[in-house]
């Protein structure tokens, strides 16, 4: 039997026409068409002679099978809507969901794959319906896939409801990948023969997030060969920072035992990027006989001569000073990090989200207790390791020290704490903030010291807990007829900082006279003066700008005093307060912009104040002149230059700038109303 087969438009390729084909092409080709057609689509006749007319409704294009070109109507289709086709591929799908659980998921992954949100969100709104075990959600889960699910989070066509049930699913596949029992199983599975076993093994590992890196962590402090300590820490590394910051937290504040398997494990992974824990464990007064040995065996990898107590101190010290200007460098705002703390039992970690400023100052203050296990002799080296811990501690809670006291943790400070330890620490947290053009040091290292706000505030609280085993005379005293650091406190820039300072003093001394009270006194008058809203300095001469600044001030919540002149600046800021802000014109009539800085940075009182210029006519290119300038200032603190807000929300970003830079909170209603309340009832005390 001959079959001549017709596929294409004969005025287009005339030689298909009479195209012999075999039998097996024809029943292919024609078993497509008709499946075609039983699925409703409308079949398409070519071959009339003109290509560019109607479609014919016979072979040749006519109503007949030679006749003249006919239109062709689609089949009427029952499933249609309104006139509109219906969409086979989405049908298809509703109909596959009803199947099972495994149907179910494979459809809505292709749903969501394809755009079709409307059946997305029909399914998905339906799902609490179904009764799902843990493993039934989980697998459902796995085969919608996790693409899909930040696909179907983030559209806007998929109901709350809809995201809900689907967060079920995410979180019973989370709970499976978490799950201890399995998390064990698989690390046993690391030490099997079966190439194939340990590859399954590290795939459930490596799905198992944090709780993963946490068992692994324990698991390769155990008491185990080295091979399979080393499976343990290849798949660690493979899951990133975490499973290093798993095992510094071990080699730091484990138990005995297990310092030294976690210094071992951190010596296999790369000796020299831990150098700093290695020597601690090798020098530390509290390493045991295998940390000693770890830690030596890991170094020697790297030199041929054991490095010193003193080598080992020097560079403790420096890693200590660049954890610090690490937290003093890092912008205060709502990046998270995770970190590692370890567990009651000191032989696992478990891990916890936290701010990423607070696990730079943790980090400093890790780097502290690594250099305090070495029991160092000098006062300077004493002084920085209280003042990282200090400062961490307010960093996490900034009302630590004004309540009841962690008798733990000062009870480890005691040993640190003596008068002489007291003023070096505060030496070392209030150094000049001058850059290089004065000639002052200002490498990595300094500027953590320059502005440790937090330190300082836990230093003076630490003073004020521990003041009877003090020798207080020392501390208020000892000057040779000039203030010492800690009252010279009592009159810094920074508003929360004079405070403390200044009731500290207050209660240290007694009636006594020291150097220093007349200022002291002064901050004691300035504080029963605090409003109960902070305050900020305009300056300017031109009574619209003045009204228009003073509204927008009134609206951030802010007291706000008009100056014309840099003079009345002086004065104003010498009266102090809570200032938040010095807001200028640029066009100044007694002085240029950068000399105002220059003063204002010099005023006791206004070293940290934010000074913001603004240009409101940019004549003869002042704002450009004005902007060259600043940008060589020689103080830290900050200066910017805007263009003036119209509204309160023209301060949102410069607000917000100054807030990365600031360590801790602003002084709230009820602090200032404290303050004001201690320094009533002192100077009441004093006549």
């Amino acid at each position: 039997m001959t079959i001549w087969f017709l596929d294409r438009p004969t005025s287009f390729i005339p030689r298909s026409i009479g195209r012999r084909t075999s039998r097996p092409r024809c029943i292919r080709q024609g078993l497509v068409w008709a499946l075609l057609g039983s699925l409703g689509v409308a079949l398409p006749c070519f071959g009339q002679d003109n290509p560019f007319g109607d479609p014919g409704a016979g072979m040749f294009g006519g109503a007949g099978l030679f006749g003249e070109p006919a239109v062709t109507t689609p089949a009427p289709s029952g499933d249609a809507d309104d006139g509109q086709p219906v969409d086979l591929m989405n049908k298809q799908l509703l109909e596959r969901a009803g199947r099972g659980n495994q149907d179910f998921a494979a459809s809505v992954s292709s749903l969501a794959r394809t755009g079709r949100w409307a059946s997305v969100d029909q399914l998905l709104s339906g799902l609490d319906a179904k009764k799902l075990s843990g493993p039934q959600a989980a697998a459902m889960a796995a085969t919608i896939g996790s693409d899909v699910f930040l696909r179907i989070k983030q559209s806007t066509e998929v109901s709350d409801a809809a995201k809900a049930n689907l967060d079920v699913l995410g979180q019973a596949s989370m709970a499976l990948s978490t799950a201890p029992a399995r998390l064990t199983q698989a690390i046993k599975g690391l030490d099997s023969n079966s190439r194939d076993t340990r590859l399954a093994a590290s795939r459930t590992l490596l799905a198992g997030g944090d709780a993963a890196i946490g068992a692994l962590a324990a698991a390769a402090v155990t008491q185990r060969t080295s091979e399979s300590r080393d499976e343990i820490l290849r798949v660690l590394v493979r899951m990133g920072d975490g499973g290093i910051a798993a095992l510094r937290q071990l080699a730091l504040y484990g138990a005995d035992g297990v310092r030294g398997r976690a210094i071992a494990s951190l010596a296999r992974i790369d000796s020299k990027r831990f150098m700093a824990d290695l020597l601690a464990s090798l020098h530390a007064i509290d390493s045991n006989k295998e940390e000693r040995n770890a830690a030596a065996s890991g170094l020697t990898r790297l030199v041929s001569t054991l490095p010193s107590r003193s080598e080992a101190l020097t560079l403790l010290v420096n890693d200590l000073r660049d954890t610090r200007a690490a937290a003093t460098a890092i912008d205060n705002d709502d990046q998270v990090r995770t970190i590692w703390t370890i567990q009651p039992d000191r032989k696992s970690v478990a891990s916890q989200d936290s701010r990423a400023i607070l696990a730079a100052y943790r980090d400093a203050a890790d780097a502290g207790v690594r250099l305090k296990r070495l029991a160092g002799d000098s006062q300077a080296e004493d002084a920085e390791i209280l003042l990282s811990g200090l400062a961490y501690r307010v960093m996490i809670d900034p009302d630590w020290g004004t309540a009841d006291s962690d008798e733990a943790f000062l009870d480890q400070c005691r040993p640190l704490v003596d008068s002489a330890a007291v003023l070096a620490a505060v030496d070392i947290a209030t150094r000049p903030k001058l850059s290089s053009a004065e000639g002052y040091d200002t490498s990595e290292s300094e500027t953590a010291a320059v502005t440790e706000t937090a330190g300082l505030i836990g230093l003076i609280r630490l003073v004020d807990a521990l003041s009877d085993g003090l020798n207080r005379d020392d501390l208020v005293r000892s000057g040779g007829g000039r203030p010492t650091a800690l009252v010279q406190q009592a009159w810094s820039s920074i508003p929360q900082v004079r405070y403390e300072a200044a009731a500290l003093v207050s209660r240290l001394a007694g009636d006594g006279a020291y150097p220093g009270s007349s200022m002291v006194r002064k901050t004691l008058v300035e504080m029963t003066r605090l409003n109960d809203r902070p305050h900020a300095i305009l300056v300017e001469t031109r009574p619209a700008y003045s009204t228009h600044f003073e509204k927008l001030f009134d609206r951030l919540g802010w007291d706000a005093t008009v100056v014309s002149s840099v003079s009345e600046l002086q004065r104003e800021i010498d009266r102090g307060g809570d200032l938040r802000m010095i807001l200028s014109k640029v066009q100044l009539a007694d002085l240029a912009p950068i000399e105002m800085v220059d003063i204002v940075r010099r005023a006791p009182r206004g070293g940290e104040a934010p000074i913001v210029f603004y240009d409101d006519d940019n004549q003869a290119g002042d704002s450009e002149g004005a902007a060259v300038a600043l940008s060589q200032s020689r103080w830290t603190s900050s200066v910017d230059l805007i263009d003036p807000p119209v509204s309160r929300a023209g301060f949102d970003g410069l607000l917000n700038r100054i807030a990365t830079r600031r360590r801790l909170p602003p002084l709230s209603v009820l602090d200032r109303q404290r303050f004001r309340q201690d320094a009533a009832e002192i100077l009441r005390l004093a006549h």
